[in-house]
């Protein structure tokens, strides 16, 4: 990211550019984005945007990989200060509906898979691997949506359809402008 943001400041010299984080220690803000709550997580980043007066009247935000569903939410779900544009790049908005797949001669692996994919629905799943709320697995919804998934609450993707948050669409067609973008060269 420091190569990206070093990029932006040569492209246009004199911008303000401030890359959000969980831990100020590089290494614990890395382990942030496997383990951890993501809903606690956005709390306090969103404490960290309030707080910086550069962004006080809004700003624009990129988002990569999981950091697209990240600031997703943020607008979603708070959005003050203000998001005016938002890009993302190779973001799971869908989420993802299965795990790395092993070398079939590795049984430890295998193991390890299926035991993680029976259980990425479980509190303790939800609550403390990032992954595991970003799992949408098509095969099972019902229990996707009611397992209090972080994906499915940003996605409004609910049993009930009044229980949509309105609040949700509302920030986003705020937007002045939004690109979600994969990866690949489509």
């Amino acid at each position: 990211m420091v190569q990206f943001e070093d990029e932006v400041k040569n492209m246009h010299p004199g911008i303000f550019v401030h890359s959000i984080y969980i831990d100020e220690d590089v290494k614990g803000d890395k382990r942030a984005g496997f383990y951890g709550n993501v809903d606690q997580q956005l709390v306090m980043v969103t404490e960290q945007l309030s707080s910086i007066p550069e962004l006080s009247r809004g700003f624009d935000a990129i988002g990569f990989s999981q950091g697209g569903q990240f600031l997703r939410a943020y607008v979603e779900r708070n959005n003050t200060p203000p998001v005016h544009n938002f890009i993302t790049f190779g973001s799971q908005h869908m989420g993802i509906s299965d795990l790395p797949l092993c070398s079939p001669f590795d049984l430890l692996c295998q193991i390890a898979r299926r035991t993680a994919k029976a259980g990425v629905y479980t509190e303790w799943a939800q609550e403390n691997l990032v992954q595991a709320q970003y799992f949408r697995d098509p095969a099972q919804l019902s229990l996707y949506m009611s397992s209090g998934s972080f994906l499915a609450d940003i996605n409004n993707e609910v049993l009930l359809p009044s229980a949509r948050k309105q609040a949700y669409v509302e920030n986003l067609t705020s937007l002045q402008q939004s690109y979600p973008r994969p990866l690949c060269g489509r």
